[in-house]
């Protein structure tokens, strides 16, 4: 996985050397790694991090968040209790439960856990780059990663991956898990700007699991025939690599599962189910041409710091008014309840007759003109929108 993205992560790997050196905890020469003048080269050819190199990179980040979650409370946490009995064998476990739990390493095996299951997953920048966009440290955000996993259930979507070892080719099972990693940035940040601080993991991890098991199957029904056939197509790309149906199905889902947390938060404020809240939240999308949008936002250059923060923060800004807006549309429903999203998409509609005229002006002729967007229209479209919310 670490291989497959190094292109993309060149620029944020060599950051996150620097910030290894500046603190004393890397010295190159001795690891054999690149300079800050060879990874410029680098970059400049297309010669990214060998498989070796990145072995070594993920260990330092590994020993790094190590150091840093042993000094915090997270090893107590009670979401993390099952960590340390997953570290020992299942005949252990079920004769000496008890005599695990008082362990006297049962800190450093929990910690050591929640690092593996990390860095494995996300990848060695994953820590540095989630915290220079929300400003967690690295325990925090190591309990939102735990938190995300079991919500939406990741390590039984993980085994079955890795179960097709026998019978699919590498680059399937890949492309699947890093899918899950792609999710696994956008939701623990997320949750690291969303849910109240610091985080109730239990609480947490329950309110948002039965969040994701409300939309289910992801039905047409529920997403709109919109977003369904987006996922049936993301489905199609992995089966098309030799992926099953069912895994392939659960990996392309992912990222319509993103939204769960949006879905729960707005449907406990306004005091509906999530099953309307979804059915509003898709129907806004297709109304405004929102998923054409955040497609486009993941297809900008990344080549450089900027180009990828700019990139990074159009996708934030696209969720984020996603959110809003369906806030905002079920603000206009009121306390009557009304149960049909075309009812609710109408009566919010009603009162922005203007700035949907403007909205279907951009959308459907300008930048339907333009063909590929780019950053500039990206933002224009972003803020014409939020003149909706």
């Amino acid at each position: 996985m670490a291989e497959e993205l190094a292109g993309e992560e060149h620029d944020r790997l060599e950051r996150f050397m620097r910030a290894l050196e500046r603190r004393g905890r890397l010295d190159r020469a001795v690891e054999f790694l690149p300079d800050s003048a060879a990874m410029r080269t680098r970059a400049q050819n297309r010669q990214y991090l060998t498989r070796p190199e990145l072995c070594v990179l993920l260990s330092y980040a590994k020993i790094d968040l190590n150091d840093e979650i042993l000094h915090s409370d997270l090893p107590d946490d009670p979401l993390l209790e099952g960590e340390l009995l997953l570290y020992f064998p299942t005949a252990l476990r079920e004769k000496h439960e008890p005599a695990i739990r008082a362990h006297r390493l049962r800190r450093e095996i929990t910690a050591l856990q929640v690092v593996n299951s990390l860095i494995n997953r996300c990848g060695p920048s994953f820590v540095r780059n989630v915290s220079a966009r929300t400003s967690a440290p690295g325990a925090v955000i190591a309990r939102a990663f735990a938190v995300v996993r079991d919500a939406w259930k990741l390590r039984d979507l993980w085994r079955d991956i890795e179960a097709l070892d026998p019978a699919l080719k590498a680059e399937a099972q890949i492309r699947m898990l890093v899918a899950s990693q792609r999710f696994l940035t956008r939701v623990v940040q997320w949750a690291l700007r969303r849910l109240p601080q610091p985080l109730d993991a239990v609480a947490a991890t329950e309110q948002l699991g039965t969040a994701v098991a409300a939309l289910g199957e992801l039905p047409a029904g529920l997403i709109g025939d919109a977003e369904s056939a987006a996922l049936t197509e993301r489905a199609a790309a992995f089966e098309a690599m030799g992926a099953p149906t069912g895994v392939a199905r659960r990996a392309a889902a992912l990222e319509t599962l993103a939204a769960a947390g949006d879905l729960m938060q707005a449907a406990r404020a306004n005091g509906v189910s999530i099953e309307m809240a979804a059915r509003l939240y898709f129907r806004l999308s297709e109304r405004l041409s929102l998923a054409g949008l955040a497609t486009a936002a993941q297809k900008l250059p990344r080549d450089g710091q900027w180009p990828t923060q700019a990139a990074l923060a159009v996708q934030d800004e696209i969720a984020t008014l996603h959110a809003d807006l369906l806030a905002s549309a079920l603000g206009a429903v009121g306390a009557e309840g009304v149960s049909d999203p075309d009812v609710a998409l109408a009566r919010w509609s009603e009162p922005r007759k203007l700035a949907l005229d403007r909205v279907d002006r951009l959308m459907k002729e300008e930048l339907a003109a333009a063909g590929a967007l780019d950053l500039a229209m990206l933002s224009v479209a972003t803020a014409e929108l939020r003149t909706l919310v």
